[in-house]
């Protein structure tokens, strides 16, 4: 005989109740972890090699742009032209003297030489001291005019030999350092210390000269020069010349 309870209607409700909360929640929740997946960020999908079709289509590309050159922007750019030749070939010119140029320039000089006499009987010299005095003047580059005397001494038996030449004459300059030069001019040679010397002059006289500014300053140079001079009279020839070692004043 089953006895139920006045309270078993309540507690079935209940029951049904509870059982209605439980399924209902998960329907709740569910909004919030797709909210929170939405924050996550998506995991990379892993990358795909190219087919060979896709590559060979790439290729191309760059072909074509490789062919077609420079864009409109980078053909504003300077490129680098080469050229055939390969440039400059030879040594560098020297450099020019520094300083202001050369206007007017004094020399002496002085060093060991020769005196001789060339006559009909033959050549009569021996050693002697040569001087010489100079005044230039630059009228263009590598150009020197000068005004010169040249005097040459030598002893012999109690008698002193001398001959003196004013000339008149230029200088041509090479490499800067190096000169030759030439002139023309009078003569007269002299014996003295004895009775009766002789004496003859004036004659016309020929002179040449090789010379070198070995060290060089600012407005001084050191020169070495070899000179040779030759006076002619009416029986006779006088010769003088040597090597000399000088100053020029610039």
């Amino acid at each position: 005989m089953n006895h139920s309870s006045p309270l078993a209607p309540f507690a079935w409700a209940r029951l049904a109740s509870m059982v209605v909360s439980l399924t209902a929640l998960p329907a709740v929740a569910q909004p919030a972890r797709e909210d929170e997946a939405e924050d996550e960020p998506a995991a990379p999908e892993p990358a795909q090699a190219p087919s060979p079709a896709a590559a060979d289509e790439v290729g191309a590309d760059v072909n074509a742009q490789a062919a077609a050159g420079p864009s409109e922007p980078n053909a504003l750019l300077p490129r680098l032209i080469e050229d055939g030749d390969g440039g400059p070939q030879g040594a560098f010119p020297s450099r020019p003297p520094s300083g202001r140029p050369r206007g007017t320039n004094v020399t002496a000089s002085v060093g060991p030489g020769f005196l001789a006499l060339d006559d009909a009987i033959g050549r009569d010299g021996q050693g002697a001291t040569g001087l010489m005095a100079r005044i230039g003047m630059v009228p263009v580059p590598e150009w020197n005019l000068f005004v010169a005397v040249e005097h040459t001494t030598t002893d012999r038996d109690g008698a002193t030999f001398a001959q003196t030449a004013g000339l008149l004459g230029a200088q041509r300059f090479f490499m800067h350092r190096l000169y030759l030069g030439a002139g023309v001019g009078l003569a007269g040679v002299a014996q003295t210390g004895v009775e009766d010397g002789i004496s003859n002059g004036p004659g016309l006289t020929l002179s040449a000269h090789l010379g070198v500014e070995a060290i060089r300053w600012s407005h001084v140079a050191l020169t070495a020069e070899l000179s040779f001079t030759r006076a002619s009279y009416e029986r006779e020839a006088w010769e003088m010349g040597g090597l000399r070692i000088g100053l020029v004043v610039f």
